[in-house]
């Protein structure tokens, strides 16, 4: 599925130009950034989270009834990228002996590090703050069935590291300039 592949230097993924299962072999990819499942058992639905009427990624958790639909999501995307903000909510199909769901984020970075977050007791669909910068990958995983949506992702700034000749014209211009002032200091 692919609802577009182009990279943007600031974007937020929606969700709202898929629709249907998304598995391993069929992963969903929006601005460049692919969203890949551990299994089949995740689709793109309009109104799947409790809260939210738009289209999300809603995928199975390890809830006690099902381990077996145990299910991750891996964000990949054009590295470095920095994620901002991810909508988080409980998937309206979870059972109801579920009134909640926890979903843990980890973030892979540039550095090679990682770093993980748990957001606890998600009822409705609620906007979390992650402010990640320089990552390569970030992995969702719910603790029960959730689904997740607007995902605010920027490409991370990189160092403007100058030329080689730019450093010489530099090194050059101070040279002169000492010369310069040599001159006038005799």
């Amino acid at each position: 599925m692919t609802a577009g592949s182009k990279v943007y230097a600031g974007s937020v993924i929606d969700f709202e130009s898929g629709s249907g299962n998304v598995s391993p072999s069929n992963p969903y990819t929006e601005f460049g950034y692919t969203f890949t499942p551990l299994n089949s058992d995740s689709d793109i639905q309009s109104g799947v989270m409790f809260g939210d009427s738009t289209n999300a990624l809603a995928f199975q958790g390890a809830d006690g009834d099902a381990p077996r639909f145990l299910n991750t999501i891996t964000m990949t995307g054009p590295a470095p990228f920095d994620v901002t903000t991810v909508m988080i909510g409980r998937f309206v199909l979870a059972p109801s002996i579920y009134p909640t769901t926890d979903m843990t984020i980890t973030g892979g970075f540039t550095n090679g590090s990682s770093q993980s977050i748990t957001f606890s007791g998600i009822t409705d669909a609620e906007t979390f703050s992650l402010d990640w910068n320089n990552l390569t990958s970030l992995v969702f995983s719910p603790s029960v069935d959730a689904a997740i949506d607007n995902i605010d992702v920027t490409l991370a700034s990189t160092s403007n590291v100058p030329e080689p000749s730019s450093v010489a014209f530099v090194i050059a211009g101070g040279m002169a300039l000492l010369a310069i002032r040599r001159r006038y200091a005799r």
